[in-house]
């Protein structure tokens, strides 16, 4: 019979996978890791070997018989990790689900059931593979059972027991008798390591054998062996996997069967477990009968008219591209209920398409009610869809609700994809995009390739799945608190958004060139220097050949050694800086070389042909705290105070006659942070409009804050800010250059300074802890389960994230209200100004020089006036910078 068993070490498959991955827990706090990849395991095994007899075996809970021959068997062994406990008993649900046979047994450990089946597989003809990473396993490979550590996909037979042993395998058990194992606490013989053990059993035979010829062994170690018969003979018998636990055997019991795919799906929902739910069969929860394409007048007109007297509507497109601003328009699908959607095509393009409607008659039909703001629109990521459909003619009102906002601001670590919602929130599988394109005949490179059969039933999906998700996520967010936040803030925002992203920001391309060359050439002089310090050229991208000149040639300190040579990240070659040239020289050649990369290499390939602007994109729903980030290229990232940075800053301009008038909210956080915790001292020094860091710097230092030196206020200023970003003393006195002990008692002297900010800590994190949340004074919140984990360094991690994510999760609330209200004010007060870029404390404009006295007030008064969500004004004034120039880096 060659139909091969597969015996899976579970218990080893558990422990590999929590150590594998760490601090992985859904939103309600629970710990995943182990589950994960235990699960990942499982599925690549079933994946690639497609196996007809399998089983997965655990340890039982009870206690071996092993301990009742030696009560300190395993007694080393340190307790489970805390919150890999609460797992334990979903590995055998998933096993279960999975359809794998599963063994255990009380009085035996999972070793023994697992030799026991493989000999009784054996006998019944069947070739063995037990996977395992367990060398004690060794002992029952022979030319019918092997080893395979799928971990390193490293498999084991007899010749490779031999080159780990230099014994045979039935010698094994007589190696580890002699050498003991730490781990399990088996005792071994005393002063006898593994090297020792494999020669004496290699000269000798076996336990016995050298027992036998004690006394031929000269010195300490033949005193050892004549003392230490009993011992070795017990530590052999704890070694070997017992052959013969009383299981009932047959092919049947360990036939693997088809997966239950309803009992993973229940268990991956459970542990949000997203990529694993899009790989089991697709699961139909959203009813497609009633999905119609709509290629006739008189039927786009009967639906327009039960649009209207629903009066709300699910929204999508269907385009030729993912650029907003070029892409053509497909198809529109929408709903109006469950199960009730159409798709309209307009320009598939395929062999034999149906007759289509021409986008002139839907403009004219379909365009009155997409403009009617009194039909409330639904749509997933609108940003996209609303210019697309605006640049054909189809401009949109009404839009109430974006699904992917509303996911954001109800869970910001959830699924905010459709498909990953749509499986999350309605157990449905989508049909995928890609699922479109390979199905069916020929090739189909874009949508316009697409049979409307197959298009209608993708896109009506997807406008059915959004409006499903609408209807759920709107209560939610009233239930919540959270839809103020949600219609005042963020909705109005994806407007202002999706205007920045249209109108873009000038480059100068000639100036990005001239960088780049003269980047260039700084590179080659660095890189010389590098081959000079170094005492030979090297390839200075590779880790691996820069470990051996630092620590193997240059003999430098503090070498750490990983997988694959030498630690050589940043953090270890600053700390070798003051120890030789070229550390420092590294650092400078990585950062000048990712500037070229990321920037001046990239960006010219970013100009718009059409526009001659760069258009980023803005993205609303990524940041944790809140805040906005950029994409494609990001302009958050550019260096602020580095002369490169601000030279690709130059780089951005304005467009001829305009100016550049730049906003920045002044010590914003720590304006929040004040108001937040009401300490006395701090709040009187922002209103009195004093120096903070200065002041901050004079209690530090013992003198008067018209006495504090540049030096003493950045460290006043870093101190400041390390008490808003939770940093440690350790990443204090890394940043200031000072010992542990010292940053700890600057970190000290703040609070006792400030001793409102000590409280007001103490107050969020204990509330955080209680509630498994934070939330920012507009309600915006953070789920951070790890605030319970029983690792110290995750724990502390947490506590960091959720105090700054109310300082900084707040102020980046502010500026979002201060963009919408002065994206209101614009079209009647200047409108010939135009948002150009939102960088965190920022806001960056461009105005005709003419008008640039009518944006300052709008400006100013729009940022300062800024109030809570209750109307109540905040207990330090909020102060805005604002500055001009012809270019962003020229901003003066």
């Amino acid at each position: 019979m060659d139909t091969p068993l597969y015996l899976i070490d579970g218990s080893g498959y558990i422990f590999r996978a929590y150590y594998a991955i760490r601090n992985l827990s859904n939103s309600h706090g629970f710990p995943t890791n182990a589950l994960y990849g235990f699960t990942q395991m499982l599925w690549k095994f079933l994946q690639t070997c497609r196996p007809t007899y399998a089983a997965v075996v655990f340890d039982a809970k009870e206690p071996s018989f092993r301990e009742a021959l030696f009560p300190a068997y395993k007694a080393n062994r340190p307790e489970p990790p805390d919150d890999l406990v609460p797992q334990f008993p979903f590995f055998s649900q998933i096993v279960a689900g999975l359809g794998l046979p599963q063994f255990v047994q009380p009085g035996f450990e999972a070793d023994d059931l697992i030799g026991t089946l493989a000999r009784h597989a054996t006998a019944a003809g069947h070739d063995v593979v037990i996977i395992t990473g367990d060398k004690d396993f060794m002992q029952l490979v022979d030319d019918r059972v092997a080893l395979w550590d799928t971990m390193r996909d490293k498999r084991t037979d007899a010749a490779g027991v031999r080159d780990r042993f230099g014994v045979t395998p039935a010698q094994v058990t007589d190696v580890l008798g002699l050498a003991g194992d730490a781990v399990d606490n088996v005792p071994g013989v005393a002063g006898i390591g593994e090297k020792t053990a494999i020669k004496l059993i290699q000269e000798w035979g076996d336990v016995e054998g050298v027992l036998a010829h004690a006394t031929e062994i000269k010195g300490k170690l033949g005193e050892r062996l004549q003392a230490s018969g009993a011992a070795a003979r017990l530590s052999k018998q704890l070694v070997t996997i017992r052959l013969d636990v009383p299981l009932t055997y047959s092919d049947a019991a360990l036939r693997v069967a088809p997966s239950d795919t309803e009992q993973l799906r229940a268990l991956f929902k459970q542990f949000e477990f997203t990529s694993l739910q899009k790989e089991l069969a697709p699961h139909v929860s959203l009813e497609r009968a009633g999905y119609q394409c709509l290629t006739e007048p008189a039927a786009l007109a009967q639906w327009v008219e039960r649009v209207r007297s629903v009066g709300q509507c699910a929204l999508d497109t269907e385009t030729t591209s993912l650029n907003p601003r070029h892409a053509g328009l497909v198809g529109i699908s929408m709903a109006v209920a469950p199960g009730e959607a159409v798709y309209i095509p307009l320009r598939h393009q395929y062999l034999g398409v149906p007759p289509q409607l021409p986008l002139e008659a839907v403009v004219a039909m379909l365009g009155p009610v997409l403009r009617d703001a009194q039909v409330a629109k639904y749509l997933q990521n609108a940003k996209f869809d609303l210019p697309i459909l605006a640049r054909h003619g189809l401009p949109v009102a009404g839009v109430v609700c974006d699904t992917m906002i509303a996911a954001y601001l109800l869970n910001p670590g959830g699924p905010h994809g459709l498909d990953a919602m749509a499986q999350q929130y309605l157990d449905h599988t989508m049909i995928t995009f890609r699922d479109v394109l390979a199905s069916g005949e020929g090739e189909r490179k874009d949508f316009t390739d697409v049979p409307l059969d197959d298009a209608c039933r993708y896109a009506a999906e997807d406008a059915d799945a959004t409006w499903q998700l609408a209807i759920r996520f709107l209560p939610e967010l009233e239930q919540e608190g959270l839809a103020w936040l949600f219609r005042e803030v963020e909705m109005p925002l994806l407007h202002v958004l999706m205007a920045m992203e249209t109108v873009g920001v000038a480059v100068d391309a000639t100036k990005l060139a001239q960088l780049a060359k003269g980047l260039r050439e700084r590179l080659s002089r660095v890189e010389a220097e590098i081959f000079s310090a170094a005492g030979e050229a090297f390839n200075i991208a590779s880790p691996k050949q820069l470990g051996v000149i630092l620590f193997e040639k240059l003999q430098l300190p503090g070498a750490k050694r990983t997988k694959t040579g030498y630690a050589t990240h940043a953090d270890v070659l600053e700390r070798l800086a003051a120890q030789h040239p070229l550390p420092r020289l590294i650092l400078e050649h990585r950062s000048l070389a990712k500037l070229l990369s990321t920037y001046l290499d990239a960006l010219p390939k970013l100009i718009d042909p059409t526009t001659g602007r760069i258009h980023t994109s803005f993205n609303q729903t990524v940041a944790a705290t809140g805040r906005l980030s950029s994409s494609d290229p990001n302009l958050q990232n550019i260096p602020i105070r580095s002369d490169e940075g601000r030279q690709i800053r130059e780089a951005f301009v304005a467009a001829p006659n305009h100016v550049l008038l730049a906003a920045d909210y002044s010590q914003i956080e720590l304006r929040v942070l004040a108001h937040t915790c009401e300490d006395q001292r701090l709040v009187a020094a922002f209103a009195a409009d004093r120096d903070v860091h200065a002041e901050t710097a004079a209690s530090l230092f013992g003198v008067a804050p018209d006495q504090v030196s540049s030096v003493q206020r950045m460290v006043g200023k870093t101190i400041n800010f390390a008490v808003i970003y939770g940093q440690t003393a350790y990443g204090l006195a890394q940043q200031l250059g000072l010992a542990p002990a010292a940053a700890q008692q600057y970190i000290d002297q703040y609070f006792t300074q400030y001793p409102g900010v000590a409280a007001y800590r103490e107050q969020v994190l204990a509330d955080a802890r209680h509630a498994g949340k934070v939330s920012t004074l507009y309600g915006r919140r953070r789920f951070l389960p790890e605030l319970g984990s029983h690792n110290a360094a995750v724990r502390a991690n947490a506590e960091r994230m959720a105090f700054n994510t109310v300082i900084q999760g707040t102020a980046a609330d502010i500026i979002k209200v201060a963009m919408v209200a002065i994206a209101r004010r614009l079209p009647t007060a200047c409108a010939n100004a135009r948002l150009l870029l939102q960088v965190h404390d920022e806001l960056v404009f461009e105005v005709p020089q003419a008008d640039l006295d009518c944006l300052i007030p709008v400006v100013r008064t729009a940022m300062e006036d800024v109030r809570l969500p209750s109307g109540a004004v905040w207990r330090v004034p909020l102060q805005v910078n604002l500055a001009t120039g012809p270019n962003w880096g020229g901003i003066s």
